[in-house]
């Protein structure tokens, strides 16, 4: 009998893989799943997410969360912010956090809302001098 064959075969390697896909000047983050091993085309990033246990209010989390993607760069000017349905389920929020979330950042002026379009980040006004 061969040693290796008596030996059970190695665990695969678990990893929660992410993938980063650019449409039409979006930056989307998508779950591709569990795979057994990351191939070199799979991009592993952290997304941040809402902490259910923090004293902060859901929507005031994730409001930051995407202020401070918009700040960094990563939501650019034009570009459309992620849906309702994909931030409620992305962060385990209901719609009514979400969308008061928005509100929040309609009210500062980052983004704007059109019906029908969806919401988006608002161009930043020139500076008068």
């Amino acid at each position: 009998m061969d040693a290796e064959a008596s030996q059970p075969p190695p665990r695969p390697l678990s990893v929660r893989v992410i993938r980063v896909v650019r449409l039409a000047g979006l930056r989307q983050v998508r779950h591709t799943g569990h795979l057994s091993r990351p191939t070199c085309s799979d991009t592993v990033v952290l997304v941040h997410h809402v902490d259910h246990m923090d004293p902060t209010p859901l929507y005031a989390q994730l409001a930051d969360i995407l202020r401070r993607m918009i700040a960094s760069g990563e939501l650019q000017p034009r570009s459309a912010l992620p849906s309702e349905s994909y931030l409620q389920q992305e962060h385990g929020v209901s719609r009514g956090t979400v969308r008061t979330a928005m509100h929040i950042l309609r009210e500062e002026g980052l983004v704007v809302t059109i019906a029908g379009r969806g919401t988006f980040v608002r161009v930043p006004e020139p500076q008068a001098e």
